[in-house]
């Protein structure tokens, strides 16, 4: 009986596990690939310098990836976002390479983040006037695309919730009945620990 005790305590804590990867999103870091087009279409050449280390990297890229700042963002504009689903992805410093007089802004911006299709919720992020400001913007297939009056840190921030959230990708009867007979499992195992400590007691 010692060994059903063991073996179920073992079955719940691997079932819990596998329920768990299997509902959680995936949410990574990302340097995504960057171009840039001017007022007229034009292709603007710039430079990306992708951020590691906020602490070294300065303040500002501080205040974004460590404080609330960024769901207070977003709240702001969909209020029916939870805190925990607002996840970065990246963290960029960004600018025209050469002389950014001669571009004609505003510059649209489209980064190429493989995370995301055209149901996610992405949001970017721009440091401005000192302050970080949350920038309209339009996500595609492994794409997120955004207007900038100019140029300076970046970040990109989703509600990973909606990530993989697609037609094909939609949880099925199959993936449901999946979960549910993970719980089942977990509630037998559980009621085998129950009976065991009654008839040790």
């Amino acid at each position: 009986m010692k060994k059903i005790y063991i073996f179920s305590l073992t079955l719940i804590f691997m079932l819990l596990m596998t329920t768990i990867a299997y509902a959680a999103p995936s949410v990574q870091l990302e340097n995504p690939k960057v171009s840039a087009v001017d007022a007229d279409g034009n292709d603007v050449e710039i430079v990306v310098d992708y951020i590691v280390d906020a602490a070294s990297a300065g303040a500002a890229f501080v205040t974004i990836e460590q404080t609330d700042t960024a769901y207070n963002l977003v709240k702001a504009t969909y209020p029916e976002i939870a805190p925990e689903n607002v996840r970065m992805i990246s963290l960029m410093d960004v600018y025209i390479k050469g002389d950014a007089s001669l571009i004609k802004f505003p510059i649209t911006l489209t980064f190429e983040v493989n995370s995301v299709e055209s149901t996610t919720k992405a949001y970017v992020i721009h440091f401005e006037d000192d302050s970080w400001v949350i920038l309209d913007s339009v996500a595609g297939d492994g794409t997120v695309s955004a207007e900038f009056d100019s140029l300076s840190p970046v970040s990109i921030f989703v509600d990973s919730s909606t990530l993989g959230v697609t037609d094909e990708t939609a949880p099925n009867t199959g993936d449901s009945m999946l979960i549910y007979v993970m719980i089942i499992g977990m509630v037998a195992c559980i009621g085998l620990i129950c009976i065991y400590r009654r008839k040790t007691e």
